[in-house]
């Protein structure tokens, strides 16, 4: 069986997925192996890539996909392994974090994602930007 784990966080105002992007970058996460992995499909299923040098270009291409349907891109926690997609959705208004490799478990449970973890390498930097709520969800399919 498979478990559905993700964070939503509200903003109080739309946010541009540059900022977005800055501001995690600031906060430790970046691009995974000099590639930058995006979704800008109305369908929210097929990922693009390209080097961090076309990095202009993806962010032109979120920045669109982010004013019509919404779009997504993933990012790395440092050297620890640790990656996420973050889904920009609800015109910019709602993040969902969904991690998926190299994920942080609770040490008490073993099974349930520490979601600690992941808010406290996310809303330090993201807070100032208009955070008015967040939940977590670590449900089995």
């Amino acid at each position: 069986m498979s478990r559905s784990r993700d964070i939503e966080i509200t903003f109080a105002r739309t946010q541009a997925v540059s900022d977005l992007v800055a501001a995690l970058e600031r906060g430790g996460w970046a691009f995974g192996e000099g590639k930058i992995r995006y979704l800008v499909d109305p369908d929210f299923f097929d990922w693009d890539e390209v080097g961090v040098s076309e990095r202009s270009k993806a962010m032109r291409e979120l920045e669109a996909a982010s004013a019509q349907l919404g779009c997504g891109f993933q990012m790395a926690w440092g050297d620890e392994g640790q990656e996420a997609s973050f889904l920009l959705l609800d015109s910019g208004r709602l993040l969902s974090v969904s991690p998926f490799a190299e994920l942080a478990f609770r040490g008490d449970t073993g099974m349930f994602l520490d979601h600690e973890w992941y808010l406290s390498r996310v809303m330090p930097v993201l807070f100032d930007r208009g955070v008015n709520g967040f939940s977590c969800r670590d449900l089995q399919d």
